[in-house]
């Protein structure tokens, strides 16, 4: 929105004249739109797995790609225009599309980009959320942003580099040990190995990490990076695994996938997580008491009812 509208103008408005309608899109009659197509990584996603805000998303993403926008889904709220719900930014953008008749150049972009990119990136890992699938989604990332003009490809691997975290040759490595591949989890287990070979780091020194170059040609998950240009480590997913126990894995007709805990990628829940961890460290002092601050909390959560909107509340008196 930055680059191709204008910049924000605080925590809920921008400056770009795209972003100055977000806040009344739902004012706008629906016309006569381009449509876009939708390449969905699992046309039957679930709806019911999904958010208020994500329905929205994958409902107005569907119309956009058939052409055809039902009344009820124009009269549903897009949600509210707050930065740190980006989300709901896409969907109102989406939204000012249908309601335009004559889109500017830089509308149409936006939403391509949104339904191209953005919305099977979104569902693919919602779908698929495990730590090991986070490369996959990186490479798939670059491979749909090079069906893009130069000019708009330029600004997207830009960002697709700078948060390139699951990147990390630690995290392609996890990746490659559970692949299901026979050939790739030999050449991941092989390159664990060769990792725990190195002069391991001083006691008590930070190890840096670092976003390495992508490899913005590649076709695969483990061509994302150059192997020979970046420092390989061994990932603390596999530490508890003896290098002898992975050597004699490659004595086996067929390399087996390692387990791996199910962590989610850097994604929604892990924000979540990590906010009711900071909650818990700020009311809790010793370990003990954070656990059992979080594990409340969840519960807590679970006991209470879901309502979609606050008009659905209704107290029995």
């Amino acid at each position: 929105m930055e680059t191709f509208d204008g910049a924000t103008g605080g925590p809920n408005t921008w400056t770009g004249p795209i972003g100055q309608q977000l806040k009344t899109c739902q004012e706008l009659p629906v016309v006569k739109f381009q449509p876009i197509a939708l390449d969905l990584p699992d046309p039957e996603l679930d709806s019911a797995v999904l958010s208020t805000d994500q329905r929205y998303c994958l409902d107005i993403a569907r119309a956009i790609s058939t052409g055809t926008c039902p009344p009820a889904l124009a009269a549903r709220d897009p949600g509210i225009v707050n930065h740190s719900r980006w989300g709901t930014t896409a969907n109102r953008v989406m939204r000012v599309y249908i309601g335009t008749r004559r889109p500017s150049a830089a509308l149409k972009h936006i939403v391509t980009i949104i339904i191209k990119l953005y919305v099977p990136m979104w569902f693919a890992v919602k779908m698929r959320w495990q730590c090991w699938e986070g490369p996959k989604h990186i490479t798939k990332m670059v491979i749909l942003s090079r069906q893009f003009p130069k000019k708009y490809r330029d600004v997207l691997q830009k960002y697709i580099q700078n948060n390139a975290y699951f990147a990390h040759p630690e995290n392609v490595l996890v990746a490659m040990v559970k692949d299901d591949r026979a050939e790739v989890r030999r050449l991941g287990v092989q390159r664990v190995l060769q990792a725990r070979s190195q002069p391991a780091a001083a006691v008590g020194e930070v190890r840096r990490f670092t976003v390495p170059q992508l490899n913005f040609s590649a076709t695969d998950y483990v061509e994302i990076v150059d192997w020979n240009s970046v420092p390989v480590t061994p990932p603390p997913l596999l530490a508890h695994i003896p290098s002898a126990e992975l050597e004699a894995m490659l004595l086996l007709p067929e390399t087996p996938a390692i387990h791996i805990p199910a962590f989610p990628c850097h994604c929604q829940a892990v924000e979540r997580a990590v906010k009711m961890v900071t909650e818990a460290a700020a009311n809790a002092s010793t370990p003990d008491d954070r656990d059992g601050n979080i594990r409340q909390k969840i519960a807590s959560r679970r006991l209470m009812p879901e309502f979609k909107t606050k008009k659905d509340y209704r107290l029995n008196t």
